[in-house]
C-alpha cells in the first residue's frame, strides 16, 4: 500500500509529496512515536 502510494507520487514533484493532505498525520504519527521512544528508553519520571 504504501510502497504503491509512493511509486504513484514518484511522478509528481518531491514538493507537492511533503505538502501532501497526510503529511501533516504522518508527522504527528511520528511524534507520538518518538515521545513513545523517549518514555521507553529514558523512562517516566
Amino acid at each position: 500500500m504504501v510502497v504503491r502510494l509512493l511509486n504513484r507520487q514518484k511522478q509528481n514533484s518531491i514538493e507537492k509529496l511533503i505538502r501532501g493532505p497526510w503529511a501533516k498525520q504522518l508527522f504527528s504519527v511520528f511524534k507520538e512515536l518518538f515521545i513513545a521512544l523517549e518514555v521507553l528508553i529514558f523512562g517516566v519520571d
